[in-house]
């Protein structure tokens, strides 16, 4: 598929979004991961959440929220275990089982 220069060159999204999702990989350094959450957090953003999958291709999931100097974790779950995030005046209540987002072969 071919993109368009304009796809590649212009902004898509203009403003703060509600929330973002930060998908680690096993090479990102830690240093990375700190400069990356503290962008979000000067940038506003309410929420984060983090997510990696473990060399036993367990996800890992982390709802984060923006406490103003630093990030707070408000839900963290892997594997089979609900991740449950609460509701807030910004969203409604959720519940999400973290290797069900996984596509397993045969499933």
């Amino acid at each position: 598929m071919r993109q368009t220069q304009s796809l590649i060159t212009e902004e898509v999204y203009r403003g703060t979004p509600d929330a973002a999702v930060e998908v680690w990989s096993p090479g990102n350094t830690l240093a990375e991961m700190n400069d990356k959450r503290a962008q979000y957090r000067h940038a506003g953003l309410p929420v984060l959440l983090e997510a990696y999958l473990s060399d036993g291709a367990t996800v890992h999931l982390e709802w984060l929220t923006n406490a103003g100097t630093h990030w707070a974790s408000t839900a963290v779950a892997s594997g089979d275990t609900p991740l449950s995030v609460p509701a807030t005046e910004t969203h409604p209540a959720f519940t999400v089982v973290p290797n069900a987002l996984l596509r397993r072969p045969g499933t």
